[in-house]
């Protein structure tokens, strides 16, 4: 789902248009404040914790889903990673819960900006960008290690967290709802095999291709979002999500001289195309690909 769990300044409304659910307490402790965003899944608000008295985000799921059994337990599921997940670049689950018969997540509320809400501002600094991806590549790789693929890897999902004193920015990855984790049975896994899922920008091949991903489909996409940051724009592009995952399948990503709108160094555009390889084997894990990251910048003069 698109919609953040990041803290925004709320436009008045009358009273008879507020959402119903602004206002009410869940489980005596978590009173909805106000409305963060709605995506095609389900819906984020911005909460506090009355007990505590701590801000909070509380995400729903939409009303039609939550009355399906797979979507029920794939939001489950996400609260479940979260939960076994550690790291300070991911989201903390607080509680999990239903109200009325519909599912909610109640996290940490995030105050930031997204990494596509950053980039719309401009081009960013190189150095930055290797801050960035660098935090990313090192929260993939507590998730890939525990066998979990997040597989909807994009800018939208990326948060950028205010810095305090001027220092290294701290990033957030969330929207965990299409992740995938090896520690299900075959017959118990919630993904349905021969099914696409992911935003077509940024999948891998073998996504594509409804083919099993593994640790190797995150690297690719951040491959794409790599790629993006550096030159301006994702290496394909096409008039429909058809087009685009066919060039995601055939084709070659072309030179970033061919599709952006500024000058890379070559040894971090060298990075973004190790990371972009069609074959998931050719790719290096997240580790190997950080690695190469801050070589790269190292070399090219511009690491902080």
């Amino acid at each position: 789902m698109r919609a953040s769990l990041r803290a925004t300044t709320m436009t008045q409304k009358p009273p008879s248009q507020l959402d119903a659910r602004i206002g009410r307490v869940l489980a005596d402790r978590y009173r909805i404040d106000g409305l963060l965003g709605r995506g095609a899944m389900g819906v984020v608000y911005r909460g506090t914790h009355e007990l505590l008295g701590g801000p909070i985000a509380v995400k729903f799921l939409h009303g039609p889903w939550a009355k399906l059994a797979e979507y029920r337990a794939r939001f489950k599921r996400e609260a479940q990673l979260l939960a076994k997940l550690r790291h300070p670049g991911l989201v903390s689950v607080l509680d999990y819960g239903e109200d009325e018969g519909t599912p909610y997540l109640v996290m940490e509320l995030l105050v930031g900006r997204t990494l596509r809400e950053e980039m719309r501002k401009g081009p960013l600094p190189f150095a930055k960008i290797v801050d960035v991806v660098g935090e990313l590549l090192s929260v993939l790789s507590v998730a890939h290690r525990e066998g979990v693929v997040h597989r909807d890897i994009k800018p939208e999902n990326v948060m950028l967290l205010a810095e305090p004193d001027g220092g290294r920015v701290r990033v957030k990855l969330f929207d965990f709802g299409l992740a995938f984790a090896n520690d299900q049975p075959e017959g118990k896994r919630l993904t349905e095999p021969n099914a696409i899922h992911g935003t077509p920008l940024y999948m891998s091949p073998e996504q594509c291709r409804a083919r099993p991903v593994t640790a190797a489909s995150d690297v690719y996409s951040v491959g794409v979002l790599l790629y993006e940051i550096l030159c301006g724009a994702t290496p394909f592009g096409g008039e429909g999500s058809t087009d685009v995952l066919a060039q995601q399948v055939f084709l070659e990503a072309p030179p970033m001289e061919e599709r952006g709108s500024r000058e890379v160094p070559v040894a971090l555009e060298e990075v973004a195309l190790e990371a972009l390889a069609k074959r998931p084997e050719a790719r290096p894990t997240v580790d190997a690909l950080r690695a190469r990251l801050l070589e790269a910048a190292a070399h090219a003069g511009v690491a902080r």
